[in-house]
C-alpha cells in the first residue's frame, strides 16, 4: 500500500507539474481530480487494513516510521506544488452536473479538506497500532503534515 500510495502522488505531482494555463485546461482538471480521488481511496483502504492489522513489535513499528519519514517530503512537495498553481486553478470555472459553475479554486479547496480528514484518519490508525517509542514520536509527524494541509486549504480557503 505505501508503495501505490507513494507512486499516485509523484504522478498526480507530475501531472500538476505540466498544469499550465491553455485552452486545454478544462480536459487536464478531471486528470487531477482522478488521481487526487484515486489517492484518496488507496487511504480508506489503508486505514481499514491498518485497523485490522494486528499492533506492530519494535521492528514493523521501525519499519512503518522509515516509511512515512521517506513518505512526509513528498506529501510536502504536492501541497507546495498545488500551492504554487493557485493562479490557475484562481481563472477555472467549470460547469456542474447543476447549473451552477464551479471555480477550480473552490475545488481545490474542498479536495484538500477532504485529503486532510482522511490522511488524518489514517494517521491516528497507524499510531494505535505502532508500539513504544513510536507511539509518543508518530503525533508529532501527523501534525507536521496536517498542519502542511492547513496551509495548503488557508491558500485556497473562499
Amino acid at each position: 500500500m505505501q508503495v501505490l500510495t507513494t507512486n499516485q502522488v509523484e504522478t498526480l505531482n507530475n501531472t500538476l507539474n505540466n498544469f499550465e494555463p491553455s485552452l486545454l485546461l478544462i480536459f487536464q482538471l478531471p486528470k487531477i481530480q482522478e488521481q487526487t480521488d484515486t489517492i484518496g481511496n488507496s487511504l480508506i483502504e489503508a486505514t481499514k487494513d491498518v485497523a485490522n492489522s494486528d499492533v506492530l513489535d519494535a521492528e514493523d513499528s521501525f519499519t512503518v516510521a522509515e516509511a512515512v519519514l521517506d513518505f512526509e517530503p513528498k506529501i510536502f512537495s504536492l501541497l507546495d506544488n498545488i500551492q504554487r498553481r493557485k493562479p490557475v486553478f484562481q481563472d477555472l470555472v467549470l460547469p456542474s452536473l447543476g447549473l451552477e459553475l464551479i471555480s477550480g479554486e473552490n475545488s481545490v479547496y474542498k479536495s484538500l479538506q477532504r485529503q486532510k480528514q482522511l490522511s488524518a484518519a489514517f494517521g491516528a490508525t497507524v499510531v494505535q497500532k505502532l508500539s513504544e517509542p513510536f507511539t509518543d514520536l508518530a503525533p508529532a509527524i501527523n501534525k507536521e503534515i496536517s498542519d502542511a494541509f492547513d496551509e495548503a486549504i488557508a491558500t485556497f480557503s473562499p
